[in-house]
């Protein structure tokens, strides 16, 4: 989208980690947001086609300043998820790996909660995120992946995760 065109908001994600642009050419993105072209401000003035075009022209230079440029046109989601995992994957924390590979037994058993995850284990638990830390036995290691994690409740989305 237009976000990362903005410098300051590109300076902003790139201060958290590495910045992965997904694309496609005009006819694919056309196809994936058809239903929804009237609700899409830039879109619904004009030829739709038309439009796409000039706005991928207008910011393929700042795209082209993500840490990962993937051409989405022809590759099905598990490609695309593939691409970005070899890429990302030193920089994915062992602690997001863990909680990615547990996601129903946690949800299960800590729904609605913070944990803090040390590398592969839950260290301690909270109900705001400053409890949960508080909660820690002893020091954290500097030199350890330590993450603070919301786990959702089943009666919420888990796209809060």
């Amino acid at each position: 989208g237009g976000a990362f065109v903005n410098p300051e908001n590109r300076n902003r994600l790139r201060a958290v980690g590495p910045v992965v642009c997904l694309t496609a050419n005009p006819k694919t993105i056309l196809q994936r947001v058809g239903p929804t072209i009237a609700r899409r401000p830039l879109l619904s003035h004009g030829s739709p086609a038309e439009r796409v075009q000039h706005l991928l022209r207008q910011r393929s230079a700042a795209y082209a300043k993500a840490d990962l440029l993937i051409d989405t046109s022809r590759l099905t989601i598990d490609e695309i998820v593939e691409r970005v995992w070899r890429v990302l994957g030193p920089w994915i924390p062992r602690s997001w790996c863990y909680l990615m590979r547990h996601t129903d037994q946690l949800c299960h058993r800590y729904g609605g909660k913070y944990i803090v995850v040390m590398e592969d284990r839950v260290v301690s638990v909270g109900t705001t995120q400053l409890q949960a830390f508080q909660r820690v036995r002893g020091p954290l290691p500097p030199s350890r992946d330590v993450g603070i994690y919301y786990i959702p409740s089943s009666q919420e989305s888990p796209v809060a995760l």
